[in-house]
C-alpha cells in the first residue's frame, strides 16, 4: 500500500514538473515578439534620438501601431519618442513636454467613474500624443480615455467597451 502511495505521488510530482515546464515555454515563447518589437524599438531610438537607456517601453494600438520608448540620451536629458509601426518619421519629444504616467494615474483617479485602472499606454493618436488608459466603471464595464499627453486633458472616451 505504501508502495502504491510512492509511486503515485512520484508521478505527480513528474507531471507537476513537466506542466511548470510548459508553461513556462509557452509564457517565453509568447513574450518574444514583444521582445524582438522592443528591441528594435530601442535600436531606431537610439539611432534616431540619442537614446543610451530605456526607462519605459510602450507598444500602442489604435488608428496606427507605434512603439514608443521612453529613455534618456548622451546628456542625460529624458526623451520619449513614438516610432511608427509603418515605418514612417519618428516622433521625439522631451519628457518633460507632457505628463508622466503617475501624473496620468492620478488624473484618472480623479474621474469619479472610474472603479480601478487596468493599463497605460503612451502613443499617438491623429498625430498628437496621448495617454491611453483603461479602466473599469462603477458598474465593472471597460472604459477607455485618451489624455493629452502634454496637458492632461481628456480627449476622447469610450464606454462600456
Amino acid at each position: 500500500m505504501r508502495k502504491n502511495h510512492n509511486k503515485g505521488l512520484k508521478m505527480f510530482s513528474i507531471f507537476l514538473m513537466l506542466l511548470i515546464i510548459l508553461i513556462v515555454l509557452i509564457i517565453s515563447q509568447g513574450l518574444k515578439p514583444v521582445n524582438k518589437v522592443k528591441k528594435e524599438s530601442t535600436k531606431i531610438a537610439r539611432e534616431v534620438a540619442d537614446i543610451q537607456k530605456v526607462d519605459e517601453f510602450y507598444w500602442f494600438n489604435r488608428e496606427k501601431n507605434y512603439y514608443t520608448v521612453v529613455g534618456r540620451d548622451s546628456k542625460n536629458q529624458e526623451k520619449v519618442v513614438f516610432i511608427p509601426q509603418d515605418g514612417s518619421e519618428a516622433l521625439i519629444m522631451d519628457w518633460s513636454a507632457g505628463i508622466t504616467e503617475d501624473e496620468a494615474i492620478q488624473l484618472m483617479l480623479d474621474v469619479k467613474e472610474v472603479k480601478r485602472l487596468r493599463k497605460l499606454t503612451l502613443g499617438v493618436y491623429k498625430g498628437n500624443p496621448v495617454w491611453e488608459v483603461v479602466a473599469t466603471n462603477q458598474h465593472n464595464q471597460i472604459d477607455y480615455y485618451l489624455l493629452d499627453f502634454e496637458t492632461g486633458k481628456i480627449e476622447q472616451t469610450l464606454k462600456n467597451v
